[in-house]
Parts: C-alpha cells; structure tokens; sequence
C-alpha cells in the first residue's frame, strides 16, 4: 500500500482545499511567476504556455488524491485546449486567481462528471479570454460547485430560453353557492404537485423528476433564474401541454370531495440578468 493510498482521502481533500488560497497568494506575487506571465504578455502567446505556465501549477495544488493527479497529469490540458482552442492568440491572457482557482478546485473533484467538467472548462476559457474575460464572475465557480451533475445537464437546458411556462398542480375546494358560477374561484386549495416544466426526453416523451421541484428551489437560491405564479404567458395555449403531463394525469381521475377540483397555477419561470451571463458563460446561450 502506497502513502497516498493510506490516507485518509477526507483529510487529504480537507488539507489541500485549505490550502489552495494561500499558496494562489503566494505564487501569484512570486517573482518567476510575475516574470512568466510578463514573457507571456511580451511574446507570441500560445495556449500551451498559458497552460504549462498558468494553470498547471495551480492545478498541482488540487493533487490531493490520485484519481485528481492523474486527470491533471493526463488530460487536463487536453481538456482546456479544446474549450479555449478558439481564442485568437492576440486574446489570450492569464485568467484570474479569483477565477481559476476556484475552478481547478472544483476540478479535482468532480471531473468524472462530463457536465461539471464542462461548465468548469467553458468557465476557465472565458476567464482566459480578453474579450469575454469580465463575463466570467468569481462566483460562477461557487455556484457550479453547488450543483449535482445531472442537475448541471438540466440547468443547461432550462437556461437556454429566457423564460418558460411553469405551473403548480392544485386541489382547490369550492363554496357550495359558488359551486356553478363560471367566475367562481377557490375559497382554498392543496398544492399536489410545485414547479411542473415542459421538459422532455430525447425520445419525446416527458421528462419526469421528483427531484426537479428541488432543483429549481436552488436556482431561485443562486440567483440564475426566479418563479412567479402572480404571472403567466397570455399567448393562447401556452399551458395546454400541462393536462397531458404525468404530474397531471397522476390525479386524474381523483378520488376527490365533491367540491374539489383539480386546478392549476400558471406561472413563469425566467431567467435572471445573473444567470444569462452565467448561461453564456457556460455554453448554454450563445457565445459569451
């Protein structure tokens, strides 16, 4: 058994996240580091050298187990030149510690997951971009790092339109002498089912989570989009998909008092100015 095999991977992470800013400090102010990125700025700048001289050295922080050694050792630098192959040469530059460390962290513990690794990658290209490189915001990182992966891929999809219909599915409980009247409303209801999409599979089937509701709670937390049920789309048949949803149909028929009924709340979700810069930023909207 080798050292490394026989410590505690739990210490080693926690040791080698501690100490990721001090020694980002540290190198960025050492003079052979300010002396590289001074040759950089000066010369022909290529990819390689930002990523031999810029990034590789950090990442070298983050080696606290081995399956993250051999992913930094191996393809990482694979994995950047493909993200950032399309910068021209005259607008690479070093991306920022706020930026990359954070990034080369998150790295090292989820680059097993393709949509972690690629939010991670798109994130480090744009910082190492001049012409997008204010886009990438220091938090961009934190939030990547609260996301699991397969919430990553839907995120990815929801954030690529500014806005879609949301609904919350209700039992609503009607006034006996309201009961008839077209304009009656309910005098209370239940909440069966929150935050219902029209998300679908590749297959064309509807995408159906008992997770999602969750999921979407946490992007109204990181500030990427917010969810509103005081407003809806006024375009005909925007809401019509909903009765044929699982989540729908689910209660139908029910087993209900004879002055319920299933109702729903149509609402909006929409994407903030915060998480469209985060969407550009990932590759889920345009470039950034």
């Amino acid at each position: 058994m080798s050292d490394d095999d026989s410590a505690n991977p739990m210490e080693t992470a926690k040791g080698a996240v501690e100490l990721v800013g001090a020694v980002i400090k540290i190198a960025g102010d050492h003079p052979d580091v300010k002396a590289a990125g001074g040759n950089l700025a000066k010369s022909a700048k290529t990819l390689t050298e930002f990523i031999n001289v810029g990034l590789l050295p950090i990442a070298a922080i983050n080696y606290g187990y081995d399956k993250a050694r051999s992913y930094f050792e191996k393809r990482f630098s694979a994995d950047v030149e493909t993200a950032a192959g399309n910068i021209p040469p005259e607008n690479l530059q070093e991306p920022a510690s706020s930026v990359i460390g954070p990034v080369l962290q998150g790295l090292a513990f989820t680059h097993e997951d393709d949509n972690l690794k690629d939010m991670y990658l798109r994130l480090i290209a744009t910082a190492m971009d001049s012409r997008h490189a204010k886009k990438a915001h220091p938090a961009f990182a934190e939030i990547i790092r609260q996301l699991s992966g397969f919430e990553a891929g839907l995120l990815k999809t929801t954030l690529a339109n500014l806005a879609l219909p949301i609904v919350e599915i209700r039992m609503g409980t009607y006034d006996e002498k309201m009961q008839f009247s077209k304009f009656s409303f309910p005098s209370s209801y239940r909440t069966l089912q929150t935050h219902v999409l029209p998300l679908g599979n590749a297959d064309g089937t509807p995408f159906v989570s008992q997770e999602l509701p969750a999921m979407v709670d946490n992007w109204v937390r990181l500030g990427l989009v917010s969810v509103s049920y005081d407003t809806s789309f006024t375009v005909e048949n925007s809401y019509d998909w909903v009765k044929t949803r699982p989540e729908f149909l689910y209660w139908v028929p029910q087993d209900a008092p004879p002055l319920a009924k299933l109702d729903m709340a149509k609402g909006q979700l929409k994407s903030t100015a915060f998480g469209l810069q985060f969407a550009t930023v990932i590759g889920a909207r345009g470039k950034a």
